[in-house]
């Protein structure tokens, strides 16, 4: 670093010791990495620059990416071979890319408009085609809006498309009152679903996207200008754990910005003027994320040119910190950063070299994912939905100038098997919002559960932006039964309540024996055993009636057994699909004819019910006993 006197340095780096650690991947087959994406199953993408290739890193059972597995996936289609490109991982799990301002061409720009799609599940890319009219796009800017449509621009005017994911159609967008072209801008998205950005030819002036008006509104200006005026280069923006954006510069004045949002979208917000860089230093195109301490990784260097330096900007301090190995001889422009689930920041640029920064400090409560509602069990392969609150996290964590574009603002589930200690993650998708910062609201994302995973009981943990939830305990088993876990005696009884608390109920014939559920894959039950008067060794006439419901998702069913005394198995006695919306579904069990296949010498019968979801395993659906053991046609109940 070069000093410009001890004043201005120490009011801009702090003189304590805060440093992070650098670690190489371990076992990395890649000869060259630039772009990484973060896919919702936990494994990490890059694309080797300027050609088709694409190697993926999986984290091993520990969870450790420093020791994880690198692997080649699928091509890009034909000879699309791109370098600066709009990408972003889609709310259904699938990878966009599009433009590229290189394309295996010498350093000469070509500004590409070609563009493909992949998706993880089959690992195939497909031509995806740019929208109708756009010759040229290159290093455009793109953002994935709440509702998860993507939000394109044209860096040579101002013209914007909305790509909608589910069937890959393009929508021209009037993006009405923008003040100049897109060209060199990055692009940040708000908690209120509005997109911020610092004009690059027009600096020191700054806009907002407002998606629901179609239409940009004045973000005030930044107290200096951030723009390189030779190049029209920007630095990258970050938005905060505390709400506020932080912006880098490129201008050899080295400055910084910290942007305050209005109260509400088309507020123009407050600009304050935030630390500087050493003058020499600044970030002409370059990367940064946001740390789960709440600090900003960034990387200036003196313009175009070696050597860049790392810093975590604290809120109001640069913090210095450790250089890669290939530090010296780089820019600023040639890295990426990916936050990872571990907490620990993936650099790249454009070498052979993959390194792991693992930063000091924890995260704050407050930044944590919730989990409201999740399984108790799950099976292999299966699917369910997950609630929460601040899924998507409270940023989109990764950032660039305008070259690069790889946020993270979507949910990301592990599961550890208590036993082994092996961790696994699952592949999200659909989730309900791609917004950050969602506050109380209660979120939701689709879980589908590796097919391979280990069995056994287990927890179920979210994680955002290297922040993890508290976890919650789930038992992972081979079937899709729910079994319900409360049953209430109403009729002929005192009591009523848990399985556990109804168990000795006395009513007239009758006496419950047990309430209990079983966990082996093939009966998890809600089970109630009954014993019959003494004496008698039939009756006139045995029903039950079990009611249950769904909740509202579908495609549920029911399912009543009685225990066969006579050939010591359960006999599925009826199977139906339940109504929605906790509507109550009756079952008529006659057991009159067979009573004797059910009844065994101590006078005892056992009813068993469970829930079938087509969703998988979510562990919201339940079961109830109404009915009835009518002896001598006096009828008695168990309700639910």
């Amino acid at each position: 670093m070069r000093l410009v006197g001890a004043a201005v340095f120490l009011s801009m780096v702090s003189t304590s010791v805060f440093a992070g650690t650098w670690v190489r991947t371990t076992s990395h087959k890649v000869t060259g990495a630039s772009l990484s994406l973060l896919l919702t199953d936990g494994t990490v993408i890059v694309h080797k620059p300027e050609t088709t290739e694409w190697w993926k890193l999986t984290p091993d059972n520990t969870g450790s990416y420093v020791n994880g597995t690198w692997t080649q996936i699928a091509s890009l289609p034909g000879t699309y071979s791109p370098l600066y490109y709009a990408s972003a991982v889609l709310g259904n799990g699938k990878v966009f890319v599009m433009g590229g301002e290189y394309e295996n061409s010498g350093g000469t720009p070509v500004w590409s408009n070609r563009g493909a799609l992949y998706d993880p599940l089959t690992n195939k890319w497909t031509t995806l085609a740019a929208p109708s009219g756009w010759g040229n796009i290159g290093d455009a800017q793109c953002v994935v809006l709440p509702n998860g449509q993507l939000i394109l621009a044209n860096p040579f005017d101002t013209r914007m498309a909305s790509l909608n994911p589910s069937n890959l159609t393009w929508t021209p967008l009037a993006g009405a009152g923008k003040g100049d072209a897109f060209d060199e801008e990055g692009w940040t998205l708000l908690p209120d679903g509005t997109v911020l950005t610092c004009d690059s030819p027009n600096a020191p002036a700054c806009e907002k996207y407002v998606p629901i008006q179609d239409r940009w509104f004045s973000a005030g200006s930044t107290p200096f200008s951030l723009e390189d005026p030779s190049s029209e280069e920007m630095g990258p923006m970050v938005l905060m754990y505390n709400g506020k954006v932080f912006a880098t510069g490129a201008t050899a004045t080295a400055h910084t910005a910290i942007y305050t949002p209005g109260l509400v979208s088309t507020d123009p917000g407050t600009w304050v003027d935030g630390p500087q860089f050493d003058t020499s230093f600044g970030i002409k195109d370059g990367p940064a994320c946001l740390l789960p301490n709440g600090h900003v990784l960034v990387s200036p260097s003196p313009g175009f040119s070696p050597p860049v330096q790392f810093y975590e900007f604290d809120g109001s301090q640069f913090i210095p910190e450790p250089a890669t190995p290939n530090s010296p001889g780089n820019p600023s422009f040639v890295g990426c950063m990916l936050v990872l689930p571990t907490g620990q920041v993936m650099y790249t640029d454009h070498s052979a070299d993959v390194e792991i920064y693992t930063p000091s400090g924890t995260s704050s409560s407050a930044w944590r994912p919730t989990i409201t509602s999740a399984p108790a069990t799950a099976a292999p392969g299966s699917t369910f939905t997950l609630y929460g609150k601040q899924l998507n996290g409270l940023s989109q964590f990764n950032a660039y100038g305008d070259d690069t574009t790889n946020a993270e603002n979507y949910p990301l589930v592990r599961i550890k098997n208590n036993s082994t200690g092996h961790v696994r993650y699952c592949r999200t998708h659909d989730h309900s919002t791609m917004g950050v910062a969602t506050g109380g609201a209660v979120v939701s994302t689709k879980v589908t559960v590796p097919g391979n995973i280990e069995k056994g009981p287990s927890t179920i943990t979210v994680v955002v932006g290297g922040i993890p939830s508290l976890s919650k305990a789930i038992t992972i088993g081979s079937g899709l039964a729910v079994a319900p876990s409360a049953v209430a005696v109403l009729q002929g009884t005192h009591k009523s309540g848990t399985l556990a608390n109804i168990v000795n109920g006395t009513g007239s014939g009758y006496k419950v024996l047990s309430a209990h559920q079983t966990n082996d894959d093939y009966s998890e039950l809600t089970q109630l055993t009954f014993a019959m008067p003494a004496g008698p060794t039939s009756f006139s006439e045995a029903t039950f009636i079990a009611r249950m419901s769904g909740v509202g998702i579908g495609s549920d069913t029911g399912q009543i057994f009685i225990w066969n005394t006579k050939k010591s198995r359960w006999d599925l006695f009826q199977s139906q699909p339940l109504p929605e919306s906790g509507t109550v579904k009756e079952f008529d069990l006659d057991l009159s004819t067979k009573l004797a296949d059910y009844m065994d010498g101590s006078h005892t019968v056992k009813v068993g019910c469970r829930v079938i979801s087509a969703l998988g395993n979510n562990g919201r659906k339940y079961g109830s006993f109404v009915g009835a053991v009518n002896l001598s046609k006096i009828s008695y109940s168990l309700n639910g």
